[in-house]
């Protein structure tokens, strides 16, 4: 965290002033360094922090997670000559998460459509408070019932 603008002016300004550097160092708790440093400079402000050049493109991951959803992380890796950790701490910046499925997929849809076909005839005739319906799926034995 830089320090505010007020204290450079304030910590230069005692030193333009006639203030001894260590004296305006242990005033304004910062080291002598960085008074030398405010003093040579032409702008007190903090300068922005460059962007480093890093081995991983953010913006090639990205497009490669598009144009292969189903890679994995260890092909990904190699692919840009990193390693899966490095792949794994970019997509999690790049807010990519794990596939996931976007709904529940029968495995007997067939039988699901011909199910609901006779449980709406049977209720059709009936109303719906003589109707019982029983999850086939099973129960977990820590579920309470």
């Amino acid at each position: 965290m830089s320090y505010s603008i007020e204290l450079r002016e304030c910590a230069v300004g005692y030193v333009r002033g006639g203030g001894g550097l260590a004296e305006a160092a242990r005033l304004f708790w910062v080291s002598r360094t960085i008074l030398y440093r405010w003093l040579g400079a032409p702008d007190l402000h903090p300068k922005p922090a460059k962007e480093r050049r890093r081995k991983l493109d953010k913006g090639a991951l990205a497009a490669h997670v598009r144009d292969f959803p189903e890679a994995l992380l260890r092909e990904r890796a190699a692919h840009f000559g990193v390693t899966i950790k490095a792949i794994r701490v970019a997509l999690k910046k790049l807010v990519i998460t794990r596939k996931k499925p976007t709904r529940y997929g029968e495995s007997r849809c067939d039988e699901r459509i011909t199910f609901l076909r006779q449980l709406r005839a049977r209720v059709a005739g009936h109303s719906w408070k003589n109707v019982v319906y029983f999850d086939a799926s099973g129960f977990q034995a820590s579920v309470h019932r």
